[in-house]
């Protein structure tokens, strides 16, 4: 709407100037004299401005033709998009915008899904990652889920697969990142874990030990008690003069 009036407004003045225009050329052809007000230089300008306001409207009307007759096709060729069910996110296999609770989790650790899958090894044993050169990087990726979709062609073994639900309940899952021998969390670098999975992994393992759900073994110490007790000095003393 506001192109056309201006087309027209552009108009309108071409109309006025044109008038002008001729009335100024009719009068140097029949040899009268100009007015005092208007001088050879004034009448140039009025020529050539008349050429601008002509292309302006032309190119003003193109454009708005254009508009229409892309609006008019837009509204008639494209189709209403239609909504993204529960159907097709579960059957796009880089969706992760569900959420999956960590009690279907721990039973697909014991389906046969899983096993046929990983077998009896840890879901980050056949874990490889994709990455240029021959040396590995130092650090894990930030993260393979960004929107709701996963970002990567080679995702960390927690996001690839959907039914990996960290939680503080799951222990059988969590079991398979602490070392069997030290008790201590495996690095990412080891694991392959991205770093928000990493973190979500050390909040988890954090709040089953709190639950007891883990058992965790206190590390040994061993103190020397007469630094404590005096009367321990006195006593081996004794022993040792007999």
């Amino acid at each position: 709407m506001a192109v056309f009036i201006r087309s027209t407004m552009l108009l309108t003045q071409r109309f006025n100037l044109t008038l002008q225009v001729n009335t100024l050329s009719t009068l140097t052809r029949t040899g009268r004299s100009l007015p005092c007000f208007i001088s050879g230089k004034s009448l140039a300008l009025a020529v050539s401005h008349c050429r601008c306001l002509s292309l302006t409207t032309a190119r003003l009307c193109s454009s708005a033709s254009t508009e229409e007759s892309e609006t008019e096709y837009d509204s008639s060729s494209m189709p209403p998009p239609k909504p993204v069910g529960a159907t097709e996110r579960a059957l796009d296999p880089k969706d992760r915008s569900r959420i999956i609770p960590h009690e279907i989790s721990m039973k697909y650790l014991n389906s046969k899904a899983y096993k046929s899958t990983y077998g009896e090894d840890p879901v980050w044993k056949d874990y490889r990652r994709n990455f240029k050169g021959s040396f590995a990087p130092r650090r894990t990726r930030r993260t393979c889920i960004r929107a709701g979709r996963m970002t990567t062609g080679n995702p960390c073994p927690i996001c690839r697969d959907e039914f990996l639900v960290l939680n503080y309940q799951n222990a059988q899952l969590l079991e398979q990142f602490i070392s069997p021998y030290t008790e201590e969390v495996l690095p990412a670098t080891k694991t392959g874990l991205c770093q928000q999975q990493f973190r979500n992994l050390l909040i988890a393992i954090e709040k089953a030990k709190d639950m007891g759900i883990l058992e965790h073994a206190v590390p040994f110490r061993k103190y020397d008690y007469s630094e404590f007790y005096p009367q321990l000095n006195l006593k081996q003393k004794s022993t040792d003069d007999h």
